[in-house]
């Protein structure tokens, strides 16, 4: 993959980022947070595992399949921070009133 483009592939994870945070946060006001939480943890163990395969596979060392990676990988940010944040507060509104 030539240097380049590697802004592009960063572009990948921040888009994707921006775009699912509003919708997980949807899904947790409608009481999913911890399917949320679940799908977050499920995608950054698949994402993290795909890092490795292309040191396995060389013909995967390819742009397409960064961007899948960094979409995935926004994907789990997002759905981390979301149901994290969730939590943040509730321990934040709890701590306010002891």
């Amino acid at each position: 993959m030539s240097p380049h483009l590697v802004g592009y592939v960063f572009s990948a994870l921040t888009g994707t980022f921006l775009i699912s945070c509003p919708l997980f946060g949807m899904a947790i006001q409608r009481g999913y947070a911890g399917v949320v939480l679940l799908f977050g943890f499920i995608s950054a163990t698949v994402g993290m595992f795909g890092f490795y395969i292309p040191e396995q596979l060389t013909s995967l060392n390819t742009l397409p399949y960064a961007l899948v990676l960094m979409v995935l990988l926004g994907l789990m940010f997002a759905a981390i921070y979301s149901s994290c944040y969730l939590v943040f507060e509730k321990v934040a509104e709890y701590q306010g009133q002891a």
